[in-house]
């Protein structure tokens, strides 16, 4: 019920672009604070993983017209998560 009421959401402010943008924007920062730790703005350990995750369905339906950019947190997600499992 969640994921359809997303659907239905963006089906709506799709039509505008401008908030649109402005909604993806939100759901970006969301996620930074999520990821991140605010003291000092680091990555939480696997907290992106986790992150995408749980949310990954929701992400494709908000960034549905913009697929790369799904794409690029996975490479993102990959390559710092490659980088943090060297470093141990």
């Amino acid at each position: 019920e969640e994921i359809k009421r997303l659907e239905d959401v963006m089906n709506i402010i799709k039509k505008d672009d401008a908030v649109k943008k402005e909604f993806q924007t939100l759901v970006s920062e969301r996620m930074l604070y999520n990821i991140t730790d605010q003291a000092n703005f680091s990555f939480k350990p696997n907290a992106m993983t986790k992150y995408l995750d749980e949310n990954r369905k929701n992400l494709e339906i908000v960034f549905k017209d913009n697929p790369k950019y799904i794409k690029d947190l996975d490479e993102f997600n990959e390559r710092r998560f490659t980088q943090t499992t060297r470093k141990i």
